[in-house]
């Protein structure tokens, strides 16, 4: 569904995001919420020392596959957002691709915010990624059907609660 959402477009996240920071070379990064690992990848080509984190044990295995000639190789951990077991501090946390909002109760949120605040060194950076709620709300598109590999997808979509408008 998300071929756009490649290897590709990925370093291209992660080149952008490395313009935008002074990290240094052995830098310690952390991808909330990694998925299938294709920025941890990305992360790891660059050298860091990199942990991809996230709660599916099938996208963590998809990742470890996926990540098994990249060298240094990240670590994948499995576990919730809003708990994060760390006692080492990173320079950098990233959560990308909509990996955000998920939650039913604002602390929530707010916890896991509050972890990733004592996750970071001093003058650590945090990269959120997240969906722009005006442009999603005027270009909406309601209903979509196509064929992926032979798979037929339809997806409706709506908004059913919207917390922010200007």
């Amino acid at each position: 569904m998300y071929k756009k959402r490649n290897e590709h477009e990925a370093k291209a996240a992660i080149e952008l995001i490395l313009k935008n920071t002074m990290l240094d070379k052995n830098a310690r990064c952390i991808d909330l919420a990694s998925g299938s690992g294709r920025h941890s990848i990305a992360l790891s080509e660059k050298n860091f020392n990199v942990t991809g984190f996230d709660i599916s044990e099938n996208l963590l295995r998809l990742a470890s596959t996926n990540s098994t000639l990249i060298s240094p190789k990240p670590n994948f951990v499995r576990g919730d957002l809003r708990c994060l077991p760390f006692k080492q501090r990173f320079d950098i946390a990233v959560n990308l691709f909509t990996s955000w909002g998920y939650f039913l109760e604002d602390k929530e949120n707010e916890s896991v915010i509050s972890g990733v605040n004592l996750l970071l060194k001093n003058n650590g950076y945090f990269i959120l990624d997240f969906l722009n709620c005006d442009y999603l709300t005027s270009n909406l598109i309601p209903e979509s059907f196509e064929v992926i590999d032979g798979i037929s997808i339809s997806q409706r979509r709506y908004i059913t609660c919207l917390l922010y408008t200007s």
